[in-house]
């Protein structure tokens, strides 16, 4: 099992270890790797590879490349979903600066990484929404706020959730997101 240890961009969260699919193939430290934690995908940074354990025997063991490292139950080990570089995105010394500043100022390694990635270098996830049969017969019974929502929903292409919801400014705003969710429990749009 390879196992690498992943830095991502949650404030006082520590690396993360994540296995390698056998599909993919290494990632260099500094490259960008899509990774999930709980029920989210983020982009994360690998900030420390070599970790895994070969196959052998029940008397063999394979020791970490680096001993401070702490590698969990191979069994409760998620899976990397996808290697975004072929090669690093950050140099190695960066990496290493970013991790000296993590232990120096007492922040999680992904803060310290991301601050020193360029802008728009991180991978976020987007919702989208799309008008289901049974919304379209919604257009005809809802009024108010839902009614606005299934009509902003009713192009062919799914829309934004954000962009629904930031169409509505103000008190109109929480009254969108109450209604959203109400349309999506009720009609399931």
């Amino acid at each position: 099992m390879r196992l690498i240890r992943v830095a991502v961009p949650v404030p006082a969260l520590e690396a993360l270890t994540y296995h390698i699919p056998d599909e993919l193939g290494d990632p260099a430290i500094g490259a960008r790797v899509l990774v999930p934690l709980g029920k989210r995908t983020l982009t994360g940074v690998v900030i420390e590879s070599g970790l895994g354990t070969r196959d052998s025997g029940p008397d063999e063991t394979s020791e970490p490349a680096n001993p401070e490292s702490r590698i969990p139950d191979p069994g409760s080990v998620k899976s990397v979903l996808d290697i975004l570089d072929a090669s690093a995105f950050l140099p190695a010394d960066v990496v290493a600066l970013a991790a000296w500043v993590s232990e120096y100022y007492a922040c999680g390694p992904g803060e310290a990484v991301a601050a020193a990635m360029p802008p728009r270098a991180w991978v976020e996830s987007e919702r989208y929404a799309q008008i289901t049969a049974a919304g379209g017969i919604g257009l005809l019974t809802e009024r108010g706020a839902r009614l606005e929502i299934l009509e902003a929903l009713t192009g062919e292409k799914p829309v934004r959730v954000d962009a629904v919801l930031g169409s509505r400014r103000g008190s109109h705003a929480a009254a969108t997101g109450s209604a959203c969710r109400g349309l999506r429990q009720r009609i399931d749009c």
